[in-house]
């Protein structure tokens, strides 16, 4: 069957979503827990009692061609949902690359958003989109999992939004997040059309609670939102084209896959540079792998593996002062070297630049 005009115009770089397919992960290795385990999302808990969770990077082998994925397991139960208790998946896509959905016009776009779930929990649970960066507006969907422990493909259309705008900028164009557990204040007003953003709109029609037992369990994969009445097959990228795109908002000196925050003297994550007396600024250049979308929050690590420290070149750690940057690498880091005209230290980094 000959491709549709909807779909031809759709095979090019469709996904708007950056790590879909949840391949990197850069903060910490597999199957250890991080709130933001995964690139590009994190597992956001508000007002939570008692409720807790572990957030880990998975390697799969159950739903091909998909082989890794985000999950989610409860370790500390919570059967009693109060009013403003919200757990759910958060992602923030940067304002500039949503542009093509022309939002505020009327030429805005309708898309699709399709991922992969699995969960023990046969049960109703909730997508939202937020427009943040622009005007303040959100939609929202429902989906069953009709199976337990089963992946299962969801795929939803999300409306055109005639009047909402999102800038042309480098901010938090849209949030989108997967609701898990979702309290009365956060559900009860339809959201199935774009309107003004309110709590009750943000999640509606959700029932699921992945708190209610330490058995709960959520996996997702295969993101996908492109534009079009169309959903088309995963547009699977690379390893190395993924990791690019991510470290536009965080990256490392250490090697991919390297989480120790640990370095010795022949380990290439080490920056070396010379500090200055009376508290001058040492030169450092630590480019980054890519422009990043803001100039970074940087944390310098000692050869321990401890944050905000340097190490001297006895193998002791110390503190450091300020630390110069742009979107495109570390200028210099201040340092005094004490009665030395200099002296020499090196240090581990990492640079994020998250909306």
């Amino acid at each position: 069957m000959p491709l549709s005009k909807i779909q031809f115009a759709n095979t090019g770089r469709r996904n708007l979503i950056i790590n879909g397919a949840m391949q990197v992960a850069q903060r910490v290795a597999t199957n250890v827990h991080n709130d933001s385990a995964v690139d590009r999302y994190s597992l956001i808990k508000n007002n939570l009692d008692t409720a807790d969770f572990s957030t880990k990077h998975q390697v799969i082998t159950d739903n091909p061609p998909f082989s890794d994925a985000l999950e989610i397991k409860c370790t500390t139960a919570d059967t009693s949902i109060a009013a403003n208790e919200l757990i759910r998946i958060r992602m923030r896509l940067e304002a500039n690359t949503l542009q093509g959905l022309q939002y505020g016009t009327s030429s805005a776009r309708t898309s699709k958003l399709c991922f992969w779930v699995k969960s023990n929990l046969t049960d109703t649970f909730s997508v939202g989109l937020t427009t943040q960066d622009g005007t303040s507006q959100n939609v929202g969907f429902t989906y069953t999992i009709a199976q337990a422990n089963t992946w299962q493909k969801v795929t939803l259309t999300v409306p055109a939004n005639t009047s909402g705008t999102i800038n042309n900028d480098n901010g938090n164009g849209m949030m989108l997040v997967w609701g898990l557990t979702v309290g009365s204040q956060f559900r009860g007003t339809a959201n199935t059309t774009w309107g003004t953003n309110t709590d009750a709109r943000n999640l509606t029609g959700h029932t699921a609670n992945i708190a209610s037992s330490t058995d709960n369990n959520f996996y997702l994969t295969g993101v996908q939102w492109e534009l079009g009445d169309v959903a088309t097959e995963f547009e699977h990228r690379s390893l190395a084209e993924e990791l690019s795109l991510c470290q536009r908002y965080y990256a490392q000196t250490y090697s991919y896959g390297e989480t120790t925050r640990t370095f010795n003297q022949s380990y290439n994550g080490m920056i070396y540079f010379i500090g200055t007396g009376n508290y001058g600024m040492a030169p450092l250049n630590a480019v980054f792998p890519v422009e990043m979308r803001a100039a970074p929050t940087v944390t310098a690590f000692g050869n321990g593996g401890t944050a905000s420290r340097i190490t001297y070149w006895n193998g002791s750690e110390d503190t450091h002062g300020s630390i110069n940057r742009n979107t495109r690498q570390v200028t210099g880091m201040s340092k005094d070297a004490g009665t030395q005209t200099e002296d020499f230290y090196s240090c581990g980094m990492t640079f994020d630049a998250e909306l």
